[in-house]
């Protein structure tokens, strides 16, 4: 008996939310079930064995910007499912604001299997605060990086995101999703001499989060820091360290990043002498 006659195939789809920021991760977990009485070994043929496709409101069908990596072959047993995720955000060109809708393609034997279309929403966040800072390259080149703490949603539960972009290209390295903040306007954030950034901000009456990340928008350090006693706050010494000084930082055990730097506030100087 031929493949394609036998091979069936339920092709579900979920999306990490409705809405999103502009460049931010849209990330795409696709589940495949094997709904026939054979195993099924997708990839053995085709490479492109899963792919999507994305319209705008218009029905217009988004280019693919750049192909992504495959797993040479995936095998599901009957009445077996198996999952894949994918972030869509590199892959297409839809970081225009407006209205789209997705769904996943499966292919086997010269067979495809679709999932139902999921909506999704691109939108503007609010600019918070912004800072152009210049850097030397490998080569010794200058470039100039772009720096952005964003509110989004503008209304109702807003979070706070981290964009770093090239000026020159508009090349975006990354949009990070930091936390919720209960008070956008007083996020603060600083440089260190390494061109790290440091972002404190208050997500709860009290408490607030920690972020340390590269050049590049890459993860260096998170935490959480709680205001009972003190409230948390940056401070940066003569040679540009940057810790967290004050509040009190919650022990994370699964975090594999060393602890944030703490400055221990300078004794007090003595008082007039009294004779």
């Amino acid at each position: 008996m031929n493949l394609s006659s036998w091979a069936q195939v339920r092709v579900d789809m979920s999306l990490n939310r409705l809405d999103f920021l502009q460049y931010e991760n849209v990330t795409a977990k696709v589940k495949i079930t094997n709904m026939s009485s054979r195993p099924l070994i997708f990839g053995e043929v085709e490479d492109d064995w899963l792919t999507f496709r994305l319209e705008d409101s218009y029905g217009n069908i988004m280019p693919v910007r750049k192909n992504y990596r495959q797993a040479p072959y995936i095998k599901i047993d009957p009445s077996v499912e198996a999952e894949q995720s994918i972030n869509l955000t590199p892959l297409y060109s839809f970081h225009n604001p407006g209205r789209y809708k997705v769904r996943a393609i499966v292919s086997i034997n010269g067979k495809t299997f679709s999932s139902l279309p999921k909506p999704l929403e691109i939108r503007e966040g609010k600019l918070i605060w912004e800072e152009q800072v210049g850097l030397t390259t490998k080569d010794n080149q200058e470039e100039f990086r772009i720096f952005s703490l964003i509110q989004f949603p503008r209304v109702g539960d807003p979070f706070l995101y981290l964009q770093v972009r090239d000026e020159n290209s508009g090349l975006v390295y990354t949009t990070t999703r930091l936390g919720p903040v209960i008070n956008p306007s007083n996020a603060v954030a600083e440089f260190d001499k390494q061109f790290n950034i440091h972002i404190l901000f208050q997500t709860h009456p009290k408490a607030y989060g920690y972020y340390e990340a590269d050049k590049d928008g890459r993860q260096i350090d998170t935490a959480i820091y709680t205001s009972y006693n003190s409230n948390p706050k940056l401070k940066i010494d003569a040679q540009r360290l940057i810790g967290v000084f004050g509040g009190q930082r919650q022990a994370d055990e699964n975090s594999a990043t060393p602890p944030a730097p703490r400055f221990i506030p300078p004794p007090l100087p003595p008082g007039p002498s009294k004779n």
